[in-house]
């Protein structure tokens, strides 16, 4: 059936990457796109669906085998490539780049942002703003929020109405939900979760099994490892905490890495080892 929706124009195309992208131009109005609009650019007809109000504004480029469909919008300077699929009412603006990610529902995109890999999907009402990265298998959902430089990687998960910001990095599997904040420059991995009101901010490290939730703060130079769980109203803002201790902390039952995937207890053992350790 023939795409009465747009047309590539093939006098009025641009390199990318060793692709060559054509211009669009609405056939039909639909939307806020009138018939005889000028879009973006895509590589080939089957990157834009010719159904629903999708469509792909002013100089944004769409590539590969990355499909935008049902009602979402590209804009400004993204570029979404690979095998992404950014369907619903999905909004991407700015300078974004998605590559092989899955963005749907009502999730929002901007700034520089990159979002990569096979298996990410951003969905629900997330969004991710400024210069955060998410990546490898990265799950982003609810009203969840990453933004500014943070990095959000390797099966991590945010969700609820979670935020991560600043320079903070999520990665190996930990999970960040409710109404929790992760920001500074503080890590959380391995299988940590910080939940409820709890904040992790500073220069602080959430490893391994460790637990952070109710309005709990952890900050400073701290390091949390091993089965530790910080709750209440504690706030604990210098030293290193094993499975061991106290001080404010609760030990959990399950014995310290016990629960630990191999390949995260491998890759933290080493840094775990040149650590100070020090108390309040």
């Amino acid at each position: 059936m023939a795409n009465t929706k747009f047309e590539m124009l093939k006098d009025d195309k641009v390199g990318l990457m060793g692709r060559t992208l054509y211009r669009i131009r609405a056939l039909k109005s639909f939307g806020d796109v009138n018939a005889g609009d000028l879009g973006g650019y895509i590589e080939h007809e089957s990157n834009l669906s010719d159904t629903g109000k999708c469509w792909v504004y002013h100089e944004a480029k769409v590539g590969d085998d990355a499909k935008i469909l049902d009602n979402a919008l590209i804009m400004n300077e993204a570029k979404i490539l690979g095998k992404a699929l950014i369907e619903g009412e999905v909004e991407i603006y700015e300078r974004v780049l998605v590559v092989d990610a899955r963005i749907r529902d009502k999730a929002r995109l901007s700034g520089e942002c990159k979002i990569s890999g096979d298996g990410t999907i951003i969905r629900d009402r997330a969004e991710v703003h400024g210069k955060a990265e998410v990546s490898d298998k990265v799950e982003l959902f609810d009203s969840a929020v990453v933004s500014d430089n943070a990095k959000v990687s390797n099966k991590a998960k945010v969700y609820g109405s979670a935020r991560v910001y600043e320079n903070a990095s999520i990665f190996m599997k930990a999970e960040i939900y409710e109404k929790a904040q992760v920001y500074g420059s503080a890590d959380v991995s391995g299988t940590a979760k910080i939940h409820g009101e709890a904040k992790v901010y500073g220069n602080a490290t959430v490893w391994l099994n460790a637990e952070v939730h109710d309005k709990a703060h952890v900050y400073g130079g701290t390091l949390l490892t091993d089965n530790v769980e910080v709750a209440g109203n504690v706030k604990v803002y210098t030293g290193t905490y094993d499975g061991t201790q106290k001080l404010g902390v609760t030990r959990k039952s399950v014995p310290a890495t016990k629960n630990v995937d191999k390949e995260i207890d491998k890759e933290l053992s080493d840094l775990w080892d040149r650590r100070e350790y020090k108390t309040n």
